[in-house]
Formats: C-alpha cells, structure tokens, sequence
C-alpha cells in the first residue's frame, strides 16, 4: 500500500489510521478523502464524491491526490502514472474505473493546504489544455462510446482553465469548495 502525501500539506494525526481501517473493511484499491484548504481568510472544504461513477469522473477529477491510498500492485498494473503533465492522476484514476478497481472517498477532511492566486494559475496554461486534449484522446481510444460526454466534459474543463484568474479563484471558492469559517 502507498499513501500519497504533499511535503507542503497538513495531515491529520489519525490520516493514515483512519484510512488504512477504511481500506482493509471495503478491501479497496484507492482511498482519498476530503481536504481543507486555506485561501487567504477563508477555510474552505474541497468534498469529494464518496463512490464516483463514471460519468461523474469525466466531468471531474474524482480524488484529491494528496490524500490518495493505493493497492500498488492495481497501480503498476495499470501502467503508473502516464506522461501527461497536470493531469496524470487523473488519467490513472479514470483507467482505474475502466479496471472495476474499488474506489473510495472517506467524507472527512484529513488533509489541510494553503491555496493562493499562484498555485492555481500554474495550471492555467496551454500545458494543461493540451494535456486536456491529450486526455480526451486516451480515453476516447479506449473507450469510443463516451464521445458525447467527453466532448462536454473535456469542454467545460477547458473553458474553466481559460477563464480569468479572478474568476477562476472565484468559481473554486463559491462553486467547487464549501465555505466553513473566515478568520
């Protein structure tokens, strides 16, 4: 089993216990869970779908890869992650449910970061879009009946990243986070 961790995030003191327990009960192959994170004066809990389906997967990336458990074995299985910048675990985690692997969110928030103006505009740039394109194009190989839904999918994401970095924060923080408490 391997746990992913960011050297710059907060992990809970009971992360690993909890979801190492989590795991072994629903003999899993992927556990994350929920994160909080800090921007600026406001604490903000970034929900994950607990059992994604993949629908919902296409339309967003369905684990927040900081908090990430893993079988390593299912991950080696699926070739790791592929050479696809800014959306490598993204990429995985679709391949994943292509696999049928058992997949889960814990709804609780064991992991804390700071988010700014900065670390979200490093995903804003053409590397991503590409990346974007690239990524509609493995999964459509594999799986050519999702065309309608990928071309929505792959269009909302794309059009988010080229939105203006005041709207871009400002869509994280009313529509993709759940406020919790300003400072």
């Amino acid at each position: 089993i391997i746990a992913r961790a960011d050297a710059d995030d907060i992990n809970h003191p009971e992360r690993f216990k909890r979801q190492l327990l989590f795991f072994k009960t629903k003999n899993a192959d992927l556990v994350g869970c929920n994160m909080l994170e800090k921007y600026k004066k406001l604490y903000l809990k970034k929900r994950i779908i607990e059992r994604p389906n993949l629908i919902q997967i296409l339309f967003k990336n369905p684990f927040n890869h900081p908090t990430v458990i893993f079988k390593k074995n299912k991950i080696i299985k699926l070739g790791c992650y592929p050479d696809m910048p800014f959306k490598e675990d993204y990429y995985l985690w679709i391949m994943a449910k292509f696999n049928n692997y058992k997949m889960y969110n814990l709804n609780k928030s064991l992991v804390s970061s700071f988010i700014d103006e900065k670390k979200n505009s490093r995903r804003k740039n053409y590397l991503s879009i590409l990346s974007e394109l690239k990524l509609f194009y493995s999964i459509l190989v594999k799986r050519p009946f999702l065309l309608p839904v990928l071309i929505i999918a792959t269009l909302l994401r794309i059009s988010f990243l080229l939105l203006p970095n005041y709207l871009y924060m400002s869509g994280l923080i009313n529509i993709f986070r759940q406020k919790l408490i300003n400072e």
